[in-house]
């Protein structure tokens, strides 16, 4: 199965967010696996409390982040992610690593062509 990131700007945390499960809806309902960060909790235990004070919240979110991008196939680049610098890491790295970098769902689909 094709595990597709969904990357995107986060700052405004209510349309992001809807932006975000609409991709994940639309990619899974094509039967591709997904990640979003979203789906990434608040730090719970004190270590994570510590690291997260430590290293500030954009730096704890983009260490979790980062090894799942490394376990996708390719990458979902949402609408102005340009404005976002965790986005513009992402797909950064992604082209390093070879990972397939897409601006839209119907881009994906030659995933499963090749």
């Amino acid at each position: 199965m094709v595990r597709v990131y969904i990357s995107g700007p986060i700052s405004h945390i209510r349309q992001s967010m809807m932006n975000f499960q609409k991709s994940e809806f639309d990619l899974e309902s094509k039967g591709y696996e997904t990640y979003n960060p979203f789906s990434i909790l608040l730090p719970s235990t004190k270590e994570e409390k510590d690291e997260y004070n430590k290293v500030g919240e954009w730096v704890w979110y983009m260490r979790r982040c980062i090894p799942e991008l490394v376990n996708c196939d390719a990458v979902l680049l949402l609408p102005n992610w340009q404005e976002s610098r965790g986005a513009k890491l992402e797909k950064e790295l992604a082209e390093t690593l070879k990972i397939k970098v897409y601006e839209s769902i119907e881009d994906i689909d030659e995933l499963r062509k090749s």
